[in-house]
């Protein structure tokens, strides 16, 4: 069974997700498992990162893209940048509204 992923500086975790809080958790864990929905937070706190920088980062590495996609933020333009980057970019993955 595929695991899920869930990237966030300050949300609780949901049931049957792991855990992430900043950009570099998140790609290690990329890297290192198969993922069927990862979902993703722009901000990121204090992190330079964000979010979008995971989907650049998948870009690049398109052998670790997950099945599925959600994007969970609440900040308005960065849902949006990133939804819409899902959408042109990666084809092949839903996105989950």
């Amino acid at each position: 069974m595929k695991a899920k992923l869930y990237l966030d500086d300050i949300r609780p975790k949901p049931d049957n997700f792991i855990l992430v809080r900043d950009y570099n958790e998140c790609i290690i864990l990329l890297e290192n498992g198969v993922f069927e929905l990862v979902s993703l937070d722009y901000s990121l706190g204090f992190d330079s990162h964000t979010g979008y920088d995971v989907l650049l980062w998948l870009n690049q590495h398109p052998e670790h893209l997950p099945e599925k996609i959600r994007v969970h933020s609440t900040h308005s333009y960065g849902k949006k940048l990133m939804e819409d980057y899902i959408v042109k970019h990666f084809p092949q993955v839903e996105l989950i509204p």
